[in-house]
């Protein structure tokens, strides 16, 4: 039968466009796979805070090798183990899984993509995830930004895993225990070698710096350097602005004072310079670690807001009174104490003169 203009059409109206099914599933999810979410981060941040610790015991001369390890590690198992599975060990054990839109895990290209935003969206030392689990419970399909930006998903590992196939909890964990032992032999290689000596970064070997003049030296570890901006009438100085440890030495001909002066009155003066202007209760000392008669006494001095200690020591050598400086942050000075008192100690007449 024909119809006319007007009249209503007989059969019913076409249905409705699908929903995307990542937002009814996400419906169906309601809030349960946020604190699945959640769960599985809080795991992955105890494996990434334990390995972070396990690096932190090696010798901090060390520490460049450790965090370039420590991000290796990061993209091996953000990057290489969920691009490549769509699991970490939290998600494996929370039976949670990161995949494309087509159900496939994230690939390489957007694991990178999900790792890089990690770090902004999903740090715990950045308001603690916090701009992550805003983002999972504000989104229709719970995405945070590394989601939004590779557009990916993390669902309940048995909606994305095919009819009768088995979840791949063999596989995954082969994955996690690769990567654990390959950090853990460079690791155990690296700790290896620190205690070899001869090895590219086994146990430091000791340098000689010579005074202006070659007549002098100290030994020190080749963590120490010359530096030439720490008084402009050093005869010596060596310092490492990284460890923040300096030494100057400064030294004076005794042709300078009278035939009596003696080391006690070279120590005074020593001591009333750096006591002129300030209220210390300075006080010296005899020192004995070195060859040389010698005479030492420390301070703490506040200086552009931070508290530095200073090792000043006096000594008599056969034609001159020396001053011997070292200081770092006071809050340092126990744990190098010894190193620098050794370096004090090791104050002599350079080995071309003493031949």
């Amino acid at each position: 039968m024909e119809h006319q203009m007007g009249h209503a059409y007989p059969y019913p109206p076409p249905p409705p466009p699908p929903a995307d099914p990542m937002e009814s599933l996400m419906r169906n999810y309601g809030s349960s796979i946020f604190f699945k979410r959640w769960g599985a981060t809080v795991v992955d941040f105890l494996f990434m805070i334990g390995l972070g610790l396990a690096l932190l015991l090696m010798p901090s001369s060390l520490f460049g090798i450790g965090l370039v390890i420590y991000i290796l590690f990061y993209l091996l198992y953000y990057v290489l183990l969920e691009g490549l599975t769509g699991y970490t060990v939290g998600k494996l054990l929370f039976r949670i899984r990161a995949v494309r839109a087509d159900g496939r895990a994230p690939g390489f290209v957007k694991g990178l993509i999900r790792a890089t935003l990690r770090i902004v969206d999903t740090n715990p030392l950045l308001m603690g995830a916090l701009p992550a689990g805003i983002c999972v419970l504000a989104t229709k399909k719970k995405q945070r930004l590394g989601d939004m930006a590779a557009n990916t998903y993390v669902l309940n590992a048995r909606d994305v895993l095919p009819d009768g196939k088995r979840f791949p909890v063999g596989l995954t964990l082969a994955a996690v225990g690769a990567i654990v032992g390959s950090i853990a032999l460079a690791a155990t290689s690296i700790a290896i070698a620190a205690k070899t000596p001869g090895s590219i970064i086994g146990p430091s070997q000791p340098e000689t710096f010579l005074s202006l003049d070659g007549k002098f030296q100290v030994t020190a570890d080749d963590s120490w350097s010359l530096q030439d901006d720490l008084h402009d009438e050093a005869d010596l100085s060596i310092g490492n602005m990284f460890a923040e440890k300096y030494m100057v030495v400064l030294t004076q001909p005794k042709s300078d004072f009278d035939a009596d002066f003696t080391l006690d009155d070279f120590s005074g003066q020593v001591v009333n310079s750096f006591a002129e202007g300030r209220a210390l209760p300075i006080v010296p000392y005899p020192f004995d670690g070195g060859m040389y008669k010698s005479e030492q006494f420390t301070f703490v001095e506040n200086v552009d807001g931070y508290s530095v200690t200073y090792l000043v020591t006096s000594i008599e050598t056969e034609e001159h009174y020396h001053q011997v400086i070292v200081w770092t942050l006071a809050e340092k000075y126990e744990r190098l104490k010894q190193e620098l008192t050794e370096l004090i100690a090791s104050f002599q007449p350079a080995a071309t003169e003493s031949a």
